[in-house]
């Protein structure tokens, strides 16, 4: 193992290493060639593919995309589920094209809209599937190319199946300098901000990333991520089949389900959101014996791990968290050190890839300890967004970054978040478009005015509420959470809503948010009156014992609570325990307050409901 390098040591090294200029493709193949014999992707239940096997793939990508008229530049969009095949089509279409990795939960008007912003030349879907994905491509006319897995074969295993012919192009590998990723980000106005990230940025990120982790090919990377999210891709995927590890591919994000792997599958290393890591902990804590594992530590990614969840995971784990702070744009910005060393309770780590400075409104530099924007620089910071200049003139000052955040530097280089300047909602890694919600919101009959707002969440980092100005007759909330599940994907509804006479606003009349959160904050603590009867009491105990917390009043609702998608589960389970019946999984999301779903479970327990549904409660 090479020696640990320390932050004194880098410090004494020179701000920026030497660039090297490379692709993403010479990288893999340079793995490919040191590691053939070894396993590349591993998948419960089916046999690993190795690094030969990898390379073949690679290959038959290119030479198949080729055929179809496909090659080097041209811009292939990938919406597929989450599974083994998807993170190699990803690296595969990288090898041989410009890669776009989608959302393929989005609705088909998002997905169209994305589609034409990246001016797309041809979509990856499943092969012979009915999906949102492949109705925007139809919409917008741009070629659709199946993917047909082969289950039998090694994990990942897949062949592309083109539905139509073009002239066929040289199958010639991609030069640093061509764009390798194309994803996006939202804007404060919902129209996408297209990021194109090129072969040399991500290759350079990645090189200084296998010096910062210390991951080896003897190790075995479990990584409970979306595929399509740049801090899979950089911190994930291209970090593991680098260095010549093994990836191994999570069937599920369920905490069961990635208990049993630590065992079955001897991962050494772990990347998860901070709500899939205090989940995992949570089941890790309740088993007896705890699970066996290999792990050396964690990585914490998506969004900010608080310090009290972060020594819940370390407890449960008996291992180091592991905390990073980036962004699409820039890759990532600062790292908590690998043990033995440790950073402040509270940061995010050290800035060892990147210059951080700290900001005020005037652009001037400010001191240690003082708060202000987070301005970034370095050789993995995009070089702007496409096509869009009154963003680039924003964003980017004098080759600094701006990256919205706000924090302070400590005397020793540490950073520390304080809050997002931009409006944005980052629910768990998801960038939420507040306008959007609101859109969506004015359309209904019994809505005057909306404002969508991020408050505090301990495991996602931030939960969507909205304020809601109501016409005559005021519409009830599970009437309105209906009407936005028809017309939003899942990640983007809002789980709080709260009910004003009026929205306030700033001096230049915009939506004063900051003064929401307040609102919010205030009709929690105003709201809070003990269970009523023996029901309440109940499914407040249910609550309590789910998430960890005592003193759960009437009023409070599962998800400010601390409650999430993975812990629903539980819920539903101690629903069933208690009251001989088990609500649909929506049943939380309608009715997440302790007496409103204490009402419906009392409709269903006197109705003797055999398959309880709360859509038309």
């Amino acid at each position: 193992m090479p020696a640990i390098e320390t932050i004194d040591s880098i410090h004494r090294k020179e701000t920026q290493p030497p660039l090297r200029r490379e692709s993403v493709h010479a990288l893999i193949a340079a793995s490919i060639r040191s590691h053939a014999a070894r396993a590349a992707i591993v998948a419960p239940g089916r046999s690993d593919l190795t690094y030969a096997g990898l390379g073949r793939l690679v290959e038959e990508t290119r030479l198949t995309l080729a055929g179809a008229g496909y090659g080097r530049g041209r811009r292939i969009g990938i919406a597929l589920p989450h599974c083994p095949e998807n993170a190699l089509a990803i690296v595969a279409v990288m090898c041989a094209a410009t890669c776009a990795p989608l959302n393929d939960e989005l609705t088909q008007d998002d997905l169209a809209r994305l589609l034409a912003a990246m001016r797309i030349d041809a979509l990856i879907v499943p092969e012979h599937g009915a999906c949102a994905a492949a109705g925007a491509a139809r919409q917008l006319g741009i070629e659709l190319i199946g993917l047909r897995a082969l289950p039998e074969e090694p994990a990942g295993t897949f062949e592309l199946v083109p539905a139509g012919r073009r002239t066929p192009v040289e199958a010639e590998p991609p030069a640093p300098e061509d764009i390798a990723l194309l994803t996006h980000t939202g804007g404060t106005t919902g129209l996408p901000k297209i990021v194109p990230l090129e072969h040399w940025r991500l290759a350079w990120g990645v090189r200084r990333r296998l010096e910062l982790t210390r991951i080896e090919a003897s190790d075995r990377y479990l990584f409970v991520m979306p595929f399509r999210s740049m801090a899979a891709m950089r911190r994930g995927l291209l970090l593991a089949l680098s260095a010549g590890a093994a990836m191994i591919c999570a069937p599920s994000h369920d905490s069961a389900t990635l208990a049993g792997l630590l065992e079955s599958a001897a991962p050494t290393l772990l990347m998860a959101p901070p709500v899939v890591l205090t989940a995992l902990a949570d089941e890790v804590a309740r088993r007896s014996p705890p699970p066996r594992h290999a792990l050396k530590y964690v990585i914490s990614a998506f969004t900010s791990l608080g310090p009290a969840a972060a020594r819940q995971v370390e407890r449960a784990l008996g291992v180091p968290v592991v905390v990073i702070y980036g962004t699409t744009e820039a890759g990532q910005i600062a790292q908590s050190p690998l043990p033995p060393e440790t950073a402040p309770a509270g940061s995010v780590g050290w800035p060892y890839l990147h210059e951080v400075e700290i900001r005020d409104d005037g652009g001037h530099r400010l001191p240690a300890g003082e708060v202000g924007e987070i301005f970034v620089r370095g050789p993995e910071v995009f070089s702007g967004y496409e096509g869009n200049e009154d963003a680039n003139r924003t964003a980017i000052r004098d080759d600094w970054y701006r990256t919205g955040d706000t924090g302070y530097v400590d005397h020793d280089g540490f950073v520390f978040l304080a809050d997002r300047i931009a409006d944005l909602v980052n629910r768990g890694g998801n960038k939420i478009v507040p306008g959007e919600i609101e859109e969506v919101l004015r359309k209904h009959a019994g809505v005057a005015d909306a404002a969508a707002f991020g408050v505090p969440h301990p495991t996602l980092g931030q939960e969507l509420a909205v304020a809601v100005v109501p016409r005559e007759p005021p519409p009830r909330e599970a009437e309105l959470r209906r009407f936005v599940r028809s017309r939003l994907a899942a990640y983007k509804l809002p789980s709080r809503y709260l009910i004003v006479a009026d929205l306030p606003r700033t001096a230049l009349g915009k939506v004063d948010r900051p003064r929401l959160r307040e609102i919010f904050q205030q009709a929690r603590q105003l709201a809070f009156e003990e269970p009523r009867d023996g029901v309440e009491a109940e499914v407040a105990r249910i609550f309590g014992d789910v998430l960890g917390v005592t003193g759960v009043g009437r009023n409070d609702s599962f998800f400010d609570l601390g409650g999430d998608s993975l812990r629903v589960v539980g819920v539903l389970q101690g629903l069933e325990s208690s009251f001989g019946i088990r609500p649909d999984f929506e049943a939380l999301f309608d009715h997440p307050t302790v007496a409103a779903l204490a009402r419906i479970i009392d409709s269903l327990v006197k109705g003797g409901a055999a398959a309880p549904s709360t859509r038309d409660a």
